[in-house]
């Protein structure tokens, strides 16, 4: 049983057991980032939207009461 093919599996299941979590964090971790990146652009932009609005509704409010 103690074969060196036997050997070479069992370092490979070693090797593997380590790399294979370390991707799927690594992945996970890049994933959520760029979903908080998106997120983050996204609140910006509405954000930008919103006072374009208020001023342009503050805008019209004034006229209104000015006319």
């Amino acid at each position: 049983m103690n074969t060196p093919e036997h050997h070479l599996t069992a370092v490979y299941l070693l090797a593997a057991s380590i790399v294979v979590p370390l991707l799927i964090v690594s992945v996970w971790r890049y994933l959520s980032r760029r979903q908080y990146r998106k997120a983050q652009e996204a609140m910006r932009r509405g954000n930008q939207l919103h006072r374009k609005w208020l001023e342009g509704s503050k805008a019209d409010h004034e006229q209104a009461s000015e006319g």
